[in-house]
Order: C-alpha cells, then sequence, then structure tokens
C-alpha cells in the first residue's frame, strides 16, 4: 500500500527574519500580542528603516498604546544609531491638543464671590474632582456612591468654609440645582420636614429632614470657623476683657497659692528645728544623771 508522504517546505530565510524581528522589537520592551501584529502584516527589520509614525499608530491602536509609546521611542533611538532620520512627527499635533472639546466656564475671583453667587454648579466647576465628575456623568449618565459623596463634599464643606451654616432655603436651591444637574440621578439630596407651595401653606414631606446634603450640613465641621474660635487676632472687645479680668485674678490666686507653700515650709522649718533643740536638752540631761 503507498502511501503519499507530504513535505512541507519551510522558508529559512523568513524564519530568520521574523526571529531578527522579534528580538528587535524585545528590546524596545513590546508584549507579544505587539510583535505579533508586525509579524501577520509582513513587517522586517529592513521595514521598520522606513515605517511613517502614521503607519505605527494605524497598526498599533487599543489596547495597545502603551507599547505604540515603546515602539516609536526604541525606533527614534536605533534609527538614530544606524543614521537613519527618526519616525515622522505625531498625527495629533500640539496644537490641536489645547483646545478641548467642552470647556468649563470658571469664574475668575473666589473670594469676590458672595453667598449668592457661591452655588453648587459653581463650586463643582472650581474644583477639579467636579470637573472630573461631571465629565465622567456626561458620558455614563450615572453617578456613583463615591461620586455622589465627593460632590457632597464639594458643594457643602467649602461654602461652610466660607460663609457658615446652609440654610433651609439655601440646602433646597442647591437640591434643585443638583437634581437639575445631574437629571437622570434620583439621588435624595435634601428632603425636608416640610416645604410651602405657591399658596404659601406649609405641607409637611416627613418627620425628620434627610438627604445628603443635610447630613453633611450637620455634622461638617468647618475649617475657617474653627481656626478664628482660636486666633486671638479675631476676639471680641468682649472676649479680650474678659481675658484681662481672667488672668488677672489667675494671677492673684496663683500669687495666694505660692505665699501659702512658703508659709508651710517655714512653718515646718521651725517646728522641726524646735524638735531638734528638745532632743538635745533631754541628752544632756540624761548625760548629767
Amino acid at each position: 500500500m503507498d502511501t503519499d508522504i507530504m513535505i512541507e517546505e519551510v522558508d529559512v530565510s523568513n524564519l530568520e527574519e521574523q526571529t531578527e524581528m522579534y528580538i528587535l522589537l524585545k528590546k524596545f520592551g513590546l508584549s507579544d500580542g505587539s510583535i505579533g501584529l508586525f509579524l501577520e502584516n509582513g513587517y522586517n527589520v529592513e521595514c521598520l528603516k522606513l515605517v511613517e509614525r502614521q503607519e505605527i499608530e494605524t497598526l498599533l491602536s487599543t489596547p495597545y498604546l502603551a507599547d505604540r509609546t515603546k515602539c516609536i521611542h526604541g525606533l527614534n533611538g536605533w534609527r538614530k544609531s544606524l543614521g537613519l532620520v527618526p519616525v515622522s512627527e505625531p498625527l495629533r499635533t500640539v496644537e490641536n491638543l489645547k483646545a478641548p472639546v467642552t470647556r468649563v466656564p470658571v469664574k475668575p475671583s473666589y473670594a469676590a464671590t458672595t453667598r449668592v453667587e457661591c452655588s453648587a454648579v459653581y463650586l463643582l466647576n472650581r474644583s477639579d474632582r467636579g470637573q472630573a465628575i461631571q465629565a465622567a456623568y456626561r458620558k455614563s449618565q450615572y453617578l456613583s456612591k463615591e461620586a455622589i459623596r465627593t460632590i457632597t463634599h464639594i458643594v457643602v464643606d467649602e461654602f461652610k468654609d466660607r460663609f457658615g451654616k446652609l440654610s433651609h432655603e439655601e440646602l433646597l436651591e442647591r437640591s434643585a440645582e443638583l437634581s437639575k444637574h445631574f437629571p437622570s440621578e434620583k439621588t435624595s439630596w435634601y428632603r425636608p420636614t416640610f416645604i410651602i407651595d405657591e399658596n404659601g401653606k406649609r405641607i409637611r414631606q416627613s418627620k425628620v429632614a434627610r438627604g445628603y446634603l443635610y447630613d453633611r450640613n450637620i455634622n461638617y465641621k468647618p475649617i475657617a470657623i474653627s481656626k478664628t474660635k482660636i486666633a486671638s487676632s479675631n476676639r471680641s472687645a468682649d472676649d479680650a476683657e474678659f481675658l484681662k479680668v481672667f488672668t488677672a485674678e489667675a494671677g492673684i490666686f496663683y500669687a495666694a497659692k505660692l505665699l501659702y507653700i512658703i508659709y508651710e515650709y517655714i512653718y515646718l522649718q521651725r517646728r522641726n528645728s524646735e524638735k531638734l533643740k528638745s532632743g538635745c536638752a533631754i541628752m544632756k540631761m540624761s548625760g548629767k544623771n
């Protein structure tokens, strides 16, 4: 029975080129996945002397962006060592990167902002974290619990540091503002015990006020206020007068206590001296007898 034997011819030269290509790209720090893309598309070492940056960016797209950076950097050094020009300039020029797609308006002076102007959206736009959360929300239309907590801290903390505790009306305004700014989010920013309708009638909503803004407004201790309380330069005239009287009275008390200690010390010294004299007299009398 005859058996046909198929003999596959191996192109040794092609294998050597691929091995040389693999070793060179490994020196650049590329992963095996990225190197495979080069080999699958017929690239060899000679092609790397001619390849343009546009071709590399097309070949190494997501998720090989880090390998793209390593490849371009490695090719630049390798080509310079051979006396060749580096790869061409990037497709996205610096001029194109200067202007972002969306720019959040920011008021120039934070210190000059009044209590009314210091709204929730204003504070979010001034914060790097607030801007990042807004950008992420525009893409996903979703706020995580961590994002909600961060928004609450930005809106309440920075306001209280400058103006003190938010009033009932201010909490209502910021709750409505955040609900409008993040329309798909059904978060309870502030739910008061009552609201007033268009006719001026109070409508009871719940027994206890609740919500992220309300809880933070109650629990957060403003930094600015706590520093002011202990700063001597910010004391009022009454506080200064009280401190003066208190210091004088404390001085009298400690002076009297010091006198008492001195008097007690002198008394004990005299008492010990008298005891010593009495002892000596008794010893003399007993010696005579």
